[in-house]
């Protein structure tokens, strides 16, 4: 029969070794959930596009231009859909980490944010200088699924850290121990609140 080690040293090294692992499959689930968000957003945005004139150049309608903030904004509600639920997971496996769970939530929300900016754009028609320089004279060449702000990448903290704030703010902790008019949540002494 193998020996255990019961030393604290060998309690925390194994406590340490499951945090990491629980921090490895968060990885992978916010790559995996990310990757399916930017095959989403690379779907529902409305490209616009450029037509190719008798002279060479490109126009694009007033519309098309609004089309392109459009990608961003769609990059932004993804943020705000899917950021809160990884704040969330993040949160329930790690709470017992204090604040640290916080910055897993946040670095777990980044990584599903870069996955759905990446492979959004992967999943799209490719690069536009590629597809225009390839245009013959009357074509109408879409642009690329892409990220016009890059600050819109860190919607995706803001929203997993908003649900993490609220949800811990909320719930109880049950190591909040006694305060000085007893169990913390228990009228004060005298009785009344």
């Amino acid at each position: 029969m193998a020996q255990v080690e019961t030393s604290p040293r060998g309690f925390a090294l194994a406590r340490w070794q499951e945090i990491a692992l629980w921090a490895v499959l968060l990885t992978l689930l916010s790559v995996i959930v990310g990757a399916l968000v930017g095959l989403f957003w690379a779907n529902v945005v409305t490209l616009p596009a450029y037509t190719v004139g008798e002279d060479g150049s490109a126009t694009i309608p007033e519309r098309g231009l609004v089309a392109i903030f459009g990608m961003d904004v769609w990059y932004g509600l993804c943020a705000l859909l899917v950021g809160p639920g990884l704040g969330l997971v993040a949160w329930r496996w790690f709470r017992p980490l204090g604040w640290a769970s916080a910055l897993l939530a946040a670095f777990s929300a980044l990584v599903a944010g870069w996955a759905c900016w990446w492979l959004g754009e992967f999943f799209g028609p490719g690069p536009f200088d590629e597809r225009i320089a390839a245009a013959s004279p009357g074509d109408v060449v879409p642009l690329a699924v892409e990220l016009h702000g890059w600050p819109a990448l860190l919607l995706w903290p803001f929203a997993a850290l908003a649900l993490v704030l609220v949800v811990s703010t909320f719930s109880a902790d049950p190591q909040a121990g006694e305060g000085l008019g007893g169990d913390v949540g228990e009228p004060p002494l005298g009785g009344q609140s």
